[in-house]
């Protein structure tokens, strides 16, 4: 009996589902609370921590967003040439459009909860990632010190007592070492000796 209120057009609104969700998350960076504008557009010295973990939760949120709407028009056009392939009639009625609206929904929330996933397994290593860089773009062997601690920070990973930058990188983030910049060019690692005149 329920299989007869499934219809091929249901994978219509399900890929609809799909579509608003990735839609949802593709902009989640532009639609954002005052209190994120605010952070994000302050400044800070050397590097505006809480800018950086929202543009990384903006990468991984616009990947995830064109993920879903990318299964969304795929299951819009399976629907299509489905229906166009088959020579069947369409049932109507209440149970039909119930179970359209359930796909829907099943959609939408496969891709949200998708999303959430994506979002928290790949968050720390794209700050980590990112935490390589210099701003002209050259990458560094470690994660750097002047980043890395604050921005894991703004992430919402609590830092303890006793923690120094290295203890806390390596604790919350798996990093083995950190670039501590000195002065000027000297740069050195944190499990090193510090540098004469430092």
């Amino acid at each position: 009996m329920v299989c007869d209120w499934f219809q091929l057009e249901d994978l219509f609104v399900a890929g609809l589902g799909c579509d608003v969700a990735g839609a949802y998350l593709l902009a989640r960076g532009l639609i954002t609370s005052p209190a994120d504008l605010t952070r994000n557009s302050s400044s800070f010295y050397d590097s505006n921590s809480y800018l950086a973990v929202s543009v990384a939760r903006d990468k991984i949120d616009g990947i995830s967003g064109l993920l879903g709407l990318s299964i969304g028009f795929v299951l819009q056009a399976a629907g299509y040439l489905a229906s166009l392939g088959t020579d069947s009639s369409t049932a109507t009625g209440w149970p039909q459009a119930l179970v359209g609206g359930a796909l829907l929904l099943l959609g939408f929330l496969v891709v949200m909860a998708a999303g959430w996933l994506h979002r928290k397994l790949r968050l720390l290593p794209t700050l980590v990632e990112m935490s390589h860089y210099l701003v002209d773009g050259t990458r560094e062997e470690f994660s750097r010190a002047a980043l890395l601690p604050d921005w894991l920070k703004a992430a919402g990973y609590e830092r303890r007592r006793n923690d120094d930058d290295l203890a806390f990188a390596r604790r919350t983030a798996g990093v083995q070492d950190l670039i501590v910049d000195v002065t000027g060019e000297r740069k050195r690692r944190a499990t090193d000796p510090p540098l004469p005149g430092e």
